[in-house]
C-alpha cells in the first residue's frame, strides 16, 4: 500500500490539529474557571467553619464561666478539643476543594489527550489508512508505544522515546 502527502491530506491534518488546539484551549480555560470557582467555594466554606468553631468555643467558654467553673482541666480540654476539631474540619474542607479543583483540570487534560489519541488513531492528523486520509501512516500504534516504553506527546503525536 502506498501513501502520499496529497494536498487534501495535509490540509485536513492541519485543520484538525488547529481545531483540536482551539478545542483544547477552550477546555483548559473552562477548567481553570471551574477550578477557581471550586477553590473559592472551599475558601468560603472554610471561613464559615472557622466562624462556627470560634462561636462554639465562645459559647462553651461563656457557659463554663457562667457556671463558676474555672478554665482548667476538663473545661480547658473541652475547649481545646473544639478548636482542634474545628481546625481539622477546616483542613479537610480546604483539602477537598483543592482536590476537586485539581481533578477538574486533570479531567480536561485527559479529555484533550484522549481526543488527540483518537484523532491520531483514526488518521485525522494526516496519518492513518488511505481510506480515511491521504496522509502518511502513523509511525507506531498505541500498543507498540506501550510495549516499547514510549510516551504520548501532543506536539509529535505518537513518538517512541
Amino acid at each position: 500500500m502506498e501513501y502520499s502527502l496529497g494536498e487534501k491530506g495535509i490540509d485536513m491534518g492541519v485543520e484538525m490539529a488547529i481545531l483540536m488546539g482551539i478545542s483544547g484551549a477552550m477546555k483548559i480555560a473552562q477548567a481553570k474557571k471551574q477550578g477557581k470557582a471550586i477553590a473559592e467555594t472551599g475558601r468560603i466554606q472554610a471561613e464559615q467553619k472557622k466562624v462556627q468553631t470560634l462561636a462554639k468555643a465562645g459559647r462553651q467558654k461563656a457557659s463554663f464561666l457562667a457556671s463558676g467553673v474555672t478554665l482548667e482541666g476538663t473545661p480547658l480540654a473541652a475547649l481545646d478539643s473544639t478548636y482542634t476539631t474545628g481546625q481539622q474540619d477546616i483542613n479537610q474542607i480546604t483539602s477537598n476543594a483543592n482536590r476537586r479543583s485539581r481533578n477538574v483540570m486533570n479531567q480536561a487534560m485527559s479529555d484533550i489527550v484522549g481526543q488527540a489519541a483518537m484523532m491520531a488513531a483514526m488518521g485525522g492528523f494526516g496519518g492513518g489508512s488511505p481510506a480515511m486520509t491521504m496522509g502518511t501512516p502513523p509511525t507506531a500504534s498505541a500498543m507498540e508505544i506501550a510495549n516499547q516504553g514510549g510516551t504520548f506527546n501532543l506536539r509529535n503525536l505518537w513518538e517512541v522515546q
